[in-house]
């Protein structure tokens, strides 16, 4: 969820959730400890280790005993607690989460596509004045816009994709028992504007 100087890992399961951290230069990930046990006395108690392993590996100026003792055990304080350390302890480089994941809120792509088209005119009152265009290949050009929608853990999007496409074509025929020699043509263009609603696996 973090990275820099001080990491920060999250590992989610159904109902369970752990956090675990890492310290750059160190190739061990540590888990964050807190959990709720029983006494001899049969009463709940918690073990907040976790933040006498912040408030050891975690120094900086701007993290105070008050922050750490404050400090609860959900996924928005400890990513705030590990920005506000990386950017004390990397002041000029880093870059925190939350403008990491601003920037990726509106993605962009160009969507090529390759069009098969057929038209037919169909005459009620005079069968022969029928017409089959027959079958055109085309390339077209569309454009996605998404939008990454700010909750569930950017799992949904919106997006809409404008694209252009075009089919023109021209048949000449002869009337059935004239002499008469018919020309049809079409020129047809449109752009269509799907919106999608997308999720991510």
């Amino acid at each position: 969820m973090v990275e820099g100087g001080a990491s920060l890992y999250l590992y989610e399961d159904k109902n369970v959730k752990r956090f675990f951290f890492k310290k750059q230069f160190s190739n061990e990930i540590k888990a964050l400890v807190s959990k709720k046990y029983l006494t001899e006395n049969n009463k709940i108690a918690n073990n907040f280790q976790y933040k006498q392993q912040l408030l050891n590996s975690l120094t900086c100026s701007s993290i105070t005993l008050k922050t750490i003792k404050n400090l609860l055990y959900t996924r928005n304080k400890l990513i705030s607690l590990f920005d506000n350390y990386n950017t004390c302890s990397a002041p000029t480089t880093y870059v925190s989460s939350s403008k990491k994941q601003s920037k990726d809120v509106i993605n962009i792509t160009l969507r090529p596509r390759y069009n098969l088209s057929s038209f037919f005119i169909k005459n009620a009152s005079f069968k022969t004045r029928n017409v089959d265009f027959g079958n055109k290949s085309s390339f077209g050009l569309g454009i996605e816009v998404e939008y990454i929608l700010p909750f569930n853990k950017n799992k949904w999007s919106i997006s809409i994709e404008p694209t252009y496409q075009e089919f023109s074509s021209t048949r000449n025929s002869l009337l059935k028992n004239t002499n008469f020699n018919v020309t049809n043509s079409i020129n047809y263009k449109s752009i269509e504007i799907p919106l999608s609603l997308r999720h991510y696996l």
